[in-house]
């Protein structure tokens, strides 16, 4: 029932503007196009398969993700998450190590295979820096990191330099 309504108010030509006001601007009729111009439709063809735009951001999580995946101890863990990444504009990979966490003669084999993988080279370095903590070493004797830190504590208890939260 509503539609034929529709069709009579939209048929309707209305002699003036009534919703103007004095001083508004009239307006102008649309100009339609002759009936012989063609209209050239714009028509864009959009692939619906995803793409896989790598950018660096991208390498160095997955490289990072490998890494973690490499470390069989908390040390080494650590050594992953300190571990500098650089991804230069081809996409090649180089990763420094903090010599105190990650072993010098590990090799990082889910790394590499996910260099591979990518299709792009993987540069391993590794660096000096001051340790965080001092007994770094001792991560290579436990899985957990709760019990590094339990470790390290107890290490620094027995060496009388301990702070503990309400002294600092």
């Amino acid at each position: 029932m509503a539609l034929p309504l529709l069709r009579r108010i939209t048929n309707q030509h209305f002699p003036e503007a009534f919703w103007l006001g004095p001083n508004d601007e009239k307006p102008v009729p649309v100009q339609s196009r002759a009936e012989r111009q063609e209209i050239e439709p714009i028509v864009s063809i959009i692939d619906p398969r995803p793409r896989l735009d790598l950018d660096s951001d991208q390498v160095t999580h997955l490289i990072r993700a490998a890494l973690f995946e490499d470390a069989t101890n908390a040390s080494e863990r650590m050594g992953a998450s300190l571990a500098e990444i650089w991804v230069d504009d081809d996409l090649d990979v180089v990763v420094s190590f903090e010599d105190h966490y990650w072993p010098e003669d590990k090799e990082p084999t889910a790394a590499i295979e996910v260099a591979a993988l990518l299709g792009i080279e993987i540069e391993l370095e590794v660096t000096w820096s001051d340790p965080l903590f001092a007994w770094p070493g001792l991560g290579t004797v436990t899985q957990s990191t709760a019990e590094y830190t339990r470790l390290m504590l107890d290490a620094y208890r027995s060496h009388g330099a301990t702070r503990t939260k309400d002294e600092i």
